[in-house]
């Protein structure tokens, strides 16, 4: 087991198919992601320099859940998207990983 992380959490990203892998740039303005129809888990990782924050209910501000820089967070998904944020003057690079 991963110091700090469920067993789950890993078993889920490793056991189940790849079905995309989506760059998104993150800026002030929110940015929405759409899930393919078949995907069942996603990992956000964060490859900014500024913190990504996300919601389910677009559009994401800055008092969502954060993804701190060279973090990544791993999902399940139960909302057909998902929407990402940086706070004003900010930008990072998210990758949206998503499993089936």
């Amino acid at each position: 087991m991963a110091v700090g992380r469920p067993d789950w959490q890993d078993q889920t990203m490793t056991s189940s198919r790849l079905i995309a892998e989506t760059k998104v740039a993150v800026t002030a303005v929110a940015a929405t992601h759409t899930f393919n129809t078949a995907t069942k888990a996603c990992k956000i990782y964060n490859n900014g320099k500024g913190v990504v924050y996300r919601n389910f209910t677009p559009p994401a501000t800055s008092g969502d859940k954060p993804i701190y820089q060279r973090f990544s967070e791993p999902i399940d998904i139960d909302h057909p998207s998902v929407s990402l944020v940086c706070a004003a003057g900010k930008t990072a690079t998210a990758w949206v990983v998503e499993f089936g």
